[in-house]
């Protein structure tokens, strides 16, 4: 990751979190769209980053989709998405 990235993405980070502050919403609602349209993402890729990897639980990309967790891990078992290359360290 070069140094315009970092520094792109703690850009990202320090807006998402004064917008979700400021309008009271929840970071995804501004991340995902914003990863997405802005950055070039694949909704996939937004999700993942967005929920770190976790699929289940509360902060999980399968309560953010509405999906039970064992039907997201199919998915993503059928789609080929590795979801730990979105885990952070």
């Amino acid at each position: 990751m070069s140094f315009s990235e970092v520094v792109l993405f703690v850009g990202l980070g320090a807006v998402v979190g004064f917008a979700g502050g400021l309008f009271a919403v929840g970071g995804a609602l501004i991340a995902i769209p914003l990863l997405t349209a802005g950055f070039g993402f694949t909704q996939h890729d937004s999700q993942g980053k967005e929920s770190a990897g976790r699929v289940g639980g509360l902060k999980g990309a399968a309560v953010k989709l509405g999906l039970p967790r064992q039907t997201l891990e199919s998915k993503i078992k059928a789609l080929g998405i590795n979801k730990f290359r979105f885990r952070r360290s």
